[in-house]
């Protein structure tokens, strides 16, 4: 890894500077050599690298500079007269190559790779004095033609050192003197600005950034300090960054979306097999999963190893956890939001990989001058693996899955456009070759996005959901195979007005129709001795309303709330049981059977939301929220983990809609140098209508579902701590998680533990992550991250009895043990290559080990009868041995 130097003529390069710069990337660097340090470079664009770079230089030559930046690229440095440098590829160090170099240069076939003419912004206020020590301007970035909020904006003081990093919103917030200040405005895909303040006054601008052509690809802005933007974030709103999820080493060593939302505080999964993810307490039923605005019902791949999302093909990721926009709805303890690539409107270009376990590949460029589209696929290859699991019986399994994602963007007009996707998901296991699962989703949208005028846009969406899951069974004269699913059709209308600068009034409505498949059961084979059948659930209908503002009040005070107003209905062919007095449901008091179609009210809900965000100043600042949510489809899970074939069902009649009511409050600090951020935050959340299963519940193929159920409330508070540091080439995130969630029978007809409050399925008090990444040059990284928390609660029998001679245990109250505390380490290395040059094939080399320590982290844990009669404990494992990967990641 180093490039050789030949010294023509020892004059431009040898002239000694000093030169500091940070998080600039080499082609800029060598555009302000030839401003301030009147040098001319030539240089192939195409060929040059594009790393980023904090360095500092006193009194070193150019060519040491130089050379130090292009270690590893296999480029030239060398002087052509006292005021020009050549940077030459190595294999190509020749006269002519060097002549025809300067002849493109001269000719203007060559030139920088980057529009050098800026958007010039002139932001006035009224000239008056000020004893004020400072002012507070807000940008509300967005892009010029669709008006979205462009988030990760960079921008910069006049010395180019990065002040600010647009947040989640597209919102900049910067302290600045009262008078002059210039600001530079930086995005990759958009033309740069440069913004001459001359205010004497707290001032909010909308700043509209055009699309432009020319600009590197693949370019990144990051820091080596941490944006102030994280004492104004709203409090439980993390954005993912997508770059980060490549030093996450993964169990089939893919970036993975959902599995490394786990190095957040506040979020869990219950065991390495599970179909989702927890939050805050809450079941994994309780997140909404939006892909494009549709819904997914099950986001992974694999019993839950890896995502359902093929991370090259998404733009953002957003989870909402504490305070929650009123246009999010139906669900109780988090929003994921997922956007997608529409395509790149500049050129074509791929990215792939083909690792250990995967293979995938995304494309995306213009069609048209209108018309521009992505498209991605995945194929799992993951059978070795899980031959190298601990447990026999995984060992004898089998695992596969495929998805893919079609997106599109038609440009109608300057300020109308139509956004249309298409994604699929496909996953087949086999366990033991005892028991198979085989699940799908399937999704579908279609968004207008319509620009009125500045102040107001308005966005259109129409999607479809379809979610299919089997169980197989294939012990005989058990063979059968279990169908279910969910179709789910939705309409969303959103509209922003913009009255003023500093304030966002936001309103729309949404539509949702669920059905449910019929849960059918159908034998395999004519020789077993199931039968067939078939259920048939009712489908709900969801009306809802909601109205947002946020507010700027001042240079330190950010408000936002709404309301929300939510109706639900059953509707479609249905039965309903009437039970006798106003006993709990139960078979034996049936006293009618009633047959309904078309829809009847379930309940309506207010659902009012709140937010503030106040900066104490540039080191502090103290957030609050309160949400309240209702729920009306919910996920039995007939065990403490979840998996794709467990059972969705609507609320109806007998099951009501579950409420869920969260204060959350929060302080956030930022270090004086910019290198560290703590923040911590605590919650509490109540539910009411809350489902807790019967003891033993049996509710596959059960027509009167709700007399397994019973209904009542529950409670979670916890305290959540997060430490992130940058300094050089290190960076470290901690995240800390303390979290009880407590649910109780209310029930005199039925004893749950004495029907007081007991541990929920999903509580695990103490939960930490650390995730550290050193990159000593910008080709070579290093990662690791460590996973410790408490186990889970599970009932177990306590002792046996012997009845006509048959060992029958006898279990403990409902969660009264738990399971062993897991922990896993993992280590992965990046050799990266993909920055050397602007065009053709460019690649990367990822190692990773997944649990280095072998740790045999438990599944479950159950009892068997040993051979002389005694009952012994064991522990299922899935994962005891360390697992390696290795990919080859590409971009074309």
């Amino acid at each position: 890894m180093f490039c050789c130097t030949i010294i023509l003529a020892q004059k431009a390069s040898d002239r000694q500077i000093n030169l500091a710069f940070e998080n600039k990337n080499f082609i800029n660097i060598l555009y302000e050599l030839e401003q301030n340090e009147n040098i001319r470079f030539y240089f192939d664009p195409q060929r040059i690298p594009y790393f980023e770079f904090t360095k500092k230089y006193e009194d070193k030559q150019i060519w040491y500079i130089l050379n130090d930046l292009l270690n590893g690229a296999l480029l030239t440095v060398i002087s052509i007269d006292d005021k020009s440098i050549g940077i030459i590829p190595t294999p190509d160090l020749n006269k002519v190559y060097i002549e025809n170099l300067l002849s493109k240069w001269k000719s203007g076939k060559f030139k920088y790779p980057f529009v050098i003419e800026q958007k010039q912004i002139k932001i006035i206020t009224a000239v008056r004095s000020s004893s004020k020590p400072s002012i507070q301007l807000v940008l509300d970035i967005v892009d010029e033609e669709d008006k979205t909020s462009l988030i990760g904006v960079a921008v910069f003081t006049d010395d180019f050192q990065i002040k600010e990093i647009s947040n989640e919103k597209g919102t900049a917030g910067l302290t600045l003197k009262p008078g002059k200040t210039t600001l530079q405005i930086s995005y990759l895909g958009y033309q740069s600005a440069r913004i001459e303040v001359d205010a004497f006054r707290d001032t909010s601008y909308i700043l509209a950034l055009p699309r432009i052509t020319n600009l590197l690809d693949e370019v990144e802005i990051s820091s080596t300090k941490i944006s102030s933007n994280n004492l104004k974030k709203t409090i439980g709103v993390e954005s993912i960054e997508m770059k980060k999820l490549e030093t996450i080493t993964q169990a089939l060593g893919e970036v993975d979306i959902i599995k490394s939302l786990e190095i957040l505080p506040g979020v869990k999964s219950t065991a390495e097999v599970s179909s989702g993810f927890n939050v805050r307490g809450g079941n994994i039923d309780e997140n909404q999963v939006l892909l494009n605005e549709a819904v997914i019902f099950n986001p992974t791949h694999v019993l839950g190893f890896t995502s359902a999302f093929n991370a090259d093909a998404i733009k953002s990721v957003t989870l909402s956890k504490a305070y929650m926009d009123p246009q999010y709805g139906g669900w109780n303890s988090a929003v994921l939001d997922i956007k997608s690539s529409y395509g790149n409107a500049e050129k074509w270009k791929g990215v792939g990989s083909l690792g250990t376990t995967i293979g995938k590949l995304t494309i995306e460029g213009p069609v048209n001058k209108s018309l521009t589209m992505m498209a991605s696929v995945r194929k799992s290859y993951s059978d070795w693996m899980l031959r190298q699991a601990y447990n026999k019986e995984i060992s004898n399994s089998h695992a596969s899955f495929y998805d893919y994602h079609v997106a599109a963007k038609t440009t109608l007009s300057k300020n109308h456009f139509l956004l249309m996707d298409h994604f699929r998901t496909s996953d087949n296991f086999d366990y033991n070759k005892l028991i198979g699962y085989r699940w799908s989703n399937l999704s579908a949208g279609l968004t207008a996005v319509n620009l009125w005028s500045n102040k107001w846009d308005s966005r259109l969406s129409l999607t479809m959901s379809n979610y299919k899951s089997v169980q197989a069974s294939y012990s005989s004269p058990f063979l059968y195979e279990l169908n279910t699913g969910i179709k789910v059709l939705k309409g969303t209308f959103i509209m922003h007005f913009r009255p003023k600068e500093g304030f966002v009034l936001k309103s729309g409505l949404m539509a949702l129709n669920t059905r449910m498949h019929p849960e059918k059961i159908v034998a395999s084979e004519s020789n077993g001795i199931t039968i067939d059948q078939q259920i048939q659930r009712n489908g709900n209908l969801t009306l809802a309303a909601h109205v947002s503002a946020a507010w700027t009040l001042s240079k330190n005070i950010q408000v936002e709330g709404g309301l929300r107003y939510t109706q639900y209905y059953s509707i479609g062919i249905r039965k309903e049981f009437q039970y006798a007095g106003d006993s709990l449901p139960q078979t034996f008091n049936i006293t009618d059977t009633l047959r309904f179609s078309g829809t009847s009210a379930i309940s309506g809900h207010i659902e009012p939301r709140f937010n503030l965000n106040y900066k104490l100043n540039d080191h502090w600042a103290i957030k609050a929220a309160y949400t309240k949510t209702s729920q009306n489809l919910h996920l039995l899970v007939n065990g403490n983990t979840s998996l794709p074939s467990d059972l969705w069902i609507p609320s109806g009649a007998k099951i009501k809609p579950r409420v869920a009511t969260q204060y959350s409050a929060g302080l956030a600090y930022i270090a004086g140098d910019g290198n560290i951020s703590i923040s911590g935050d605590v919650y509490y959340k109540s539910y009411s209508n809350n489902i807790i299963l019967r003891d033993f519940p049996d509710f596959i193929q059960n027509e009167h579902i709700e007399t397994e159920l019973l209904q009542g409330i529950g409670k979670s508070y916890g305290s959540e701590l997060a430490l992130e540091i940058k300094q050089g080439n290190f960076t470290g995130n901690m995240a800390f998680t303390y979290a009880r969630t407590f649910q109780k029978n209310i029930y005199a007809g039925y004893k749950v533990r004495e029907n007081e409050f007991f541990n929920s399925d999903n509580d695990i008090p103490h939960q930490l992550n650390l995730l550290l990444n050193y990159r000593p040059n910008p080709l070579l990284s290093f990662n690791t991250s460590f996973i410790y928390k408490d186990g889970r609660p599970v009932t177990l029998p306590q002792s046996a009895v012997i009845i006509d001679g048959f060992l029958i245990p006898v279990y403990s109250k409902r969660n009264a043990f738990r399971i062993p505390n897991y922990y896993r380490l993992d280590v992965g290395i990046t050799l990266d290559f993909r920055k050397i040059r602007k065009k053709g094939m460019r690649h990367s080399f990822s190692l990773g080990i997944y649990n280095l320590l072998g740790r045999k982290n438990a599944l479950n844990v159950f009892y068997r009868k040993s051979e002389k009669g005694n009952i012994n404990g064991y522990k299922l494992s899935l994962i005891g041995a360390a697992i390696p990967s290795l990919s080859w990641n590409f971009i074309f």
